[in-house]
Parts: C-alpha cells; sequence; structure tokens
C-alpha cells in the first residue's frame, strides 16, 4: 500500500487532486518519476508535479507494467489511482494538476504585506561577514524620519488585512524605533488596519524595558546566533573587538524569563561550517521557537574578505544537510526553518508557501519591500547593497510600495532552465529570485547543491523516521497525518531486491 503524508491545509492544486478520479480511459505514463532507495522501501517523486510516495518493490513493479497501456487495462486500479491523485501518473499527457495556477494558489497563502525598515546604516558590532557595512551607529546615519513615516502610511493602505513592520537591526536606533513603532502603530489603528511589530537584533542592547515593549505587542524577535562563544565571537565582535556572545546570550535569558519567544539566525560561514554539531547543540541550548540558519553571501563586508570568512557550497550543503539528520534525531522543532518550508512544500501544506523564501515565487518586491537607512526601496532585506536600490522621496516611495514601480523583472522569477526535471523543483521553486543578471535573465541559485542537499535528507532521515512512527508528526506539520491508501491490496512490505 502506497503511503503518504496527508497535509492539514493543503495547497489548492493538491486539495483538489485527493479527490479527483483518474479518467476510464487514455494511454498511462510516468510523469518523470524518479525513484529512489531509502531503508527498505522506494521514494517515488514527480519532477513534474512534486507529487511523491513511499512504495514497495511490488508496487512498483506492478506500476511499471501498466506504463504504456490503457488506464482501462489496469490490473491494479487502485495503485493507479493512489499514483494518479498523487501526481505521479499520467493520462494522455496530462496529470492531476495539469493546468492547475500555482501562482495564485501561492498568493493565496500570503495575509500580510512586509516592510523592512533599516533605521541606521550603521552598527555597535563589527560582524565580519555584515552586509550593511561597518559604520558607526550615529544618528547621523539615521533613516530620514519622513520617508519611513510616509513608507509606513502606504504600506498600511495595501489591500493586505496585515502589515508586518521588521525595524530590522534595533540597537543602532533604539530611541527612532519606539518614535517610528508608535507612529506605525497609531497609524494603524486610525485605518482600522491590522500590524504587527518585528526586529531583527545582535540582542546586545535588549534590556527590560524594550523586551516588556515587545512582549506587550507580540512582537517577533529574530536574534543572531552563530554558536557557541568560542565560533560566535569570531564573526559577531563588537566594534572594540569583544565577543558579543555573552550578551546575546543573556538577553535571551531575560527574553525567555519574560515570557517573549524569538527566532535565531545563524549565517553559515568559514567560522562555524564545520561546526555543525557545535551550532545546533547551542541552538538547542537556547530554545528557540524556530531557527533559521542561512548561507553566507558575498556582499558588503564578505565580499571584500571572502577568503577569510566564505565558505564552499559543497561544505555549505553538508552543514545544512547534518542539520535536517539532527531534527530526523530530535524531533521537528530541530528543523531549520528552510528545511521546514521545504518539507511543508512537499507535503503539500500551504504555509510552506506563505513566506516563499527560497523560489522564484518569492514576495520580494510584491508583498515585501525594504527602505534602506539610505533612502532606498530594495525587494529583499538579504539584498540591500547601496546605490542598487530605488532611490525615493516621501513623495515617491508610494509608488513602490504599491507597485506603481517594480523594483523586480518579471523574468527573474521564471525558473532557470538548469532546473528542469529537477525532483525538487516544486518544493525549492528554483532557488533565490535575486539570483538573477541585470539583464533580468534567471540564473540558478548558487546555493543549488545545499537545497538537493537538505531534499535529500528529509528523503533518507526524516521521512523515514515521521513515517514509521519514531518522530511524531507535529510542530510544522501539526494536524497533518499519515495517508496510507485503505482499498489497496493488503500486501506485505518487501525489501528492495
Amino acid at each position: 500500500m502506497p503511503v503518504w503524508i496527508d497535509p492539514a491545509q493543503p495547497l489548492a492544486p493538491w486539495r483538489v487532486a485527493a479527490h479527483t478520479d483518474p479518467p476510464r480511459s487514455g494511454l498511462l505514463s510516468a510523469a518523470h518519476l524518479h525513484w529512489r532507495a531509502v531503508e527498505d522501501y522506494w521514494f517515488a517523486i514527480s519532477a513534474r508535479t512534486g507529487g511523491w510516495v513511499i512504495a514497495t518493490d511490488d508496487e512498483r513493479h506492478r506500476i511499471t507494467e501498466a506504463l504504456g497501456f490503457d488506464i482501462a487495462d489496469a490490473e491494479c486500479p487502485a495503485l493507479v489511482r493512489d499514483f494518479w491523485r498523487r501526481g505521479l501518473l499520467e493520462v494522455d499527457g496530462d496529470n492531476v494538476v495539469a493546468g492547475a495556477d500555482w501562482a495564485s494558489a501561492i498568493d493565496e497563502t500570503r495575509s500580510y504585506y512586509g516592510l523592512v525598515l533599516i533605521l541606521n546604516s550603521g552598527c555597535n558590532l563589527a560582524c565580519t561577514y555584515c552586509y550593511l557595512g561597518h559604520s558607526a551607529p550615529e544618528r547621523r546615519n539615521d533613516i530620514d524620519r519622513e520617508i519611513a513615516e510616509a513608507a509606513i502610511i502606504a504600506a498600511l493602505d495595501r489591500p493586505e488585512p496585515q502589515v508586518i513592520f521588521d525595524f530590522g537591526e534595533i540597537s543602532a536606533a533604539t530611541a527612532l524605533f519606539y518614535e517610528l513603532a508608535a507612529f506605525a502603530e497609531q497609524s494603524a489603528a486610525a485605518r482600522g488596519k491590522t500590524m504587527r511589530i518585528a526586529i531583527q537584533t545582535n540582542a546586545t542592547t535588549l534590556n527590560d524595558r524594550l523586551i516588556s515593549y515587545l512582549v506587550e505587542r507580540e512582537a517577533i524577535v529574530g536574534v543572531s546566533i552563530d554558536g557557541p562563544a568560542d565560533i560566535h565571537d569570531l564573526a559577531r565582535p563588537t566594534r572594540s573587538g569583544r565577543g558579543s556572545h555573552r550578551s546575546a546570550v543573556a538577553a535571551l535569558q531575560r527574553c525567555r524569563a519574560a515570557g517573549l519567544d524569538y527566532h535565531l539566525i545563524v549565517t553559515v560561514g568559514a567560522h562555524n561550517v564545520s561546526a555543525a554539531a557545535n551550532v545546533l547543540d547551542e541552538i538547542a541550548a537556547l530554545q528557540p521557537k524556530t531557527f533559521l540558519c542561512k548561507p553566507i553571501l558575498a556582499h558588503g563586508e564578505a565580499s571584500t574578505g571572502w577568503k577569510d570568512v566564505g565558505a564552499t557550497s559543497t561544505d555549505i550543503a553538508a552543514f545544512l544537510a547534518d542539520s535536517v539528520r539532527r531534527a530526523a534525531h530530535d524531533g521537528l522543532r530541530m528543523l531549520d526553518q528552510s528545511a521546514t518550508k521545504f518539507l511543508g512544500r512537499m507535503v503539500g501544506e500551504s504555509s510552506g508557501w506563505r513566506e516563499s523564501c527560497t523560489s522564484r515565487d518569492c514576495g520580494s518586491g510584491r508583498n515585501m519591500h525594504v527602505l534602506s537607512a539610505r533612502g532606498e526601496v530594495h525587494a529583499c532585506p538579504r539584498f540591500v547593497e547601496p546605490g542598487a536600490g530605488h532611490r525615493v522621496t516621501p513623495q515617491t516611495v508610494d509608488l513602490v510600495l504599491q507597485r506603481k514601480i517594480e523594483l523586480v523583472d518579471e523574468g527573474l522569477h521564471q525558473k532557470p532552465a538548469t532546473c528542469a526535471g529537477c525532483p525538487w523543483l516544486r518544493s525549492c521553486g528554483g532557488g533565490c529570485t535575486l539570483s538573477g543578471d541585470p539583464e533580468s535573465t534567471p540564473l540558478p541559485d548558487p546555493h543549488c547543491v545545499s537545497y538537493m542537499a537538505q531534499h535529500e535528507a528529509i528523503v533518507d532521515n526524516l521521512l523515514p523516521a515521521l513515517i514509521s512512527g519514531r518522530l511524531p508528526i507535529d510542530g510544522p506539520l501539526a494536524g497533518a497525518r499519515l495517508r496510507v491508501s485503505v482499498d489497496a491490496p493488503a500486501a506485505e512490505r518487501v525489501r528492495r531486491s
């Protein structure tokens, strides 16, 4: 009997597919199937649809035998129906999700608009890989107040029912954060609009007053932690050269005591890429609500010191695969956000697409914009190099945020040609949209090998743990259930030959 996981909230095409029977007649063919041997079974996935099942030797044999013949003559109709509903078979060249509007289905999962405001171009740390540079956190480097307020108003005038205002690294401009957050709250209340505050911080200035403020607003808090002190402090020193780990961890302890959830962000580079176990031990000890391991980018300070701070795509892939394997042992709480999205998308869970990074369907320049301290609007907070954005004034910022001026050429949202035939394309989404070139050509994401490694670890390590019951189907998959076709022939599971 083929086995898969049914999501709690399926993406629209899969919701329809689950109840769609195949045509009664027509030539049966495979939907570009890939078979992967895992433990004592076969993992079958379609490169065209992303649908998958776990199958036995016998089931693979019977499906293979049915290909090339009329579906009406299939000797295993229940098995064919299951493979059809899972997007693994085609009849006369069409599969169960042929013609589905994937872009609209993904758009339906997005219920908010995100505006990131980089309050100051400086920082109180001097991280070796910082993409913003090492300017001092002086008031003259603050964002223009008038432009920021105009951007907040423009964001609230968007059609989405909720706006998330992400004030970025607030340690460089805490006073301005309070002022602009208050302005956003007052403006949202006047419009009857729902909003939420978010920050991304090194946590060195998270004092009790600020934590209480964030708790009252149920704010989203992201904190950068690159591992234990001996690793973290190599890459994230203060401007005077001291380590920042102790103060960051102390702040996290205060957050936990106050009941403030936080999300941890790990930048994977030369300083920690060979120490995945140590980094993950630190993450586990700090008990975040969620965490993200993101590869270092050759931007800002990292671009000039890449030889010392960079890491190869192969080494980063090994780190991220180790992270998935750790989750297969310890539970889904130890699955980082990128792998969590990939898993959710593989299962067909709509929440896997709600925040569509990484994919060519991402919201960069669509339902998310970034206003830098230099007065430029960018499409993504990871790509904010000075001079690369669209410079705005208080009078013109709404033109960009309301998408009357587009920042990302539609060509960049297309999947690169090199993605054709990849079994992970539907869940990976083709990688980062902004890895394209100035000529608007969708280029392969340089971290493609990492995404492949994560998917392979999910299939080889995580799915077996979930399907066997060694791990509960909970956390990001809460409400999902293991599905075994109830009316397929009752056959004993057999090991692969």
